[in-house]
């Protein structure tokens, strides 16, 4: 699925096994949930590398350093 190239069936199915207890009643309900996962998926990922990233001298970046990340990892539910 990756590049956004898949049928309704196939969003509506990955939806199903990701959110088990979702039952979107329309495939546009079905393709905003999945925007919605793909967002925290990302979002996730960016703050697991500002948490791991370089900062200056080579020293590791503290919580909140990086400029890509605007958001504490603390504050996430």
């Amino acid at each position: 699925m990756g590049a956004g190239h898949c049928d309704k069936a196939q969003i509506r199915m990955m939806i199903g096994v990701l959110l088990p207890r979702a039952e979107p009643e329309t495939e546009d309900a079905a393709d905003a949930l999945a925007v919605a996962v793909t967002h925290a998926h990302h979002r996730g990922a960016a703050l697991l590398r500002a948490r791991h990233e370089p900062g200056p001298k080579g020293k590791q970046a503290k919580s909140g350093e990086s400029g890509r990340i605007a958001v504490k990892p603390e504050s996430l539910p």
